[in-house]
């Protein structure tokens, strides 16, 4: 009786374990690392982004070394988070909405990148102009916002955000 109970509870337990593989494969978890590298990279941009543009607010001429650190920073994590994503379409490849939204994401990150070479070449000299520079900064927001946003459809095929394990194991603490 005793071993009978040791198969059944082995067996169940193989079971389990097998379900819970099936839930979340590989590539899905994965797919759920890249999804949070990604964010957190364009929210770290879009941090830069946004800072440099409150120091336009408050000068007419923004420094060359203030446009080239904030630019320095938003492309690093720009091209972090366009490998991130990269990895991510690598991670399903069968999944062509996903393929498609990732490649949406990468456009708008190339379109981050354009702004930048253009306010780093009006600060070239020694300053830009404050009202171009929050011009150029609100276009590097629009588009990361954007991700930021598409972001978060993908984040919920990989996480449940209603689940109380969301915040207090840090599940979802990238996603916010």
């Amino acid at each position: 009786m005793q071993h009978q109970t040791l198969v059944v509870a082995g067996a169940l337990a193989a079971a389990t374990l097998a379900i819970a593989a099936a839930e979340k494969p590989t590539a899905r978890q994965g797919g759920a690392y890249h999804v949070a590298a990604g964010k957190t990279y364009n929210i770290e941009a879009h941090d830069h982004a946004r800072l440099l543009q409150k120091f336009a607010e408050l000068e007419e001429m923004v420094p060359a070394e203030v446009v080239d650190d904030h630019a320095a920073a938003i492309r690093f994590n720009t091209e972090a988070a366009k490998k991130s994503y990269a990895r991510l379409a690598k991670s399903a490849p069968a999944n062509a909405a996903l393929v498609k939204m990732v490649e949406q994401l990468q456009e708008r990150l190339d379109k981050v990148t354009a702004a930048l070479k253009h306010l780093e070449a009006l600060a070239a000299k020694t300053a830009a102009d404050a009202k171009v520079v929050i011009a150029r900064t609100e276009e590097i927001s629009r588009h990361l916002q954007a991700n930021h946003k598409a972001l978060r459809k993908i984040d919920d095929d990989f996480y449940d955000s209603n689940s109380d394990s969301y915040y207090e194991t840090g599940e979802g603490h990238f996603v916010d």
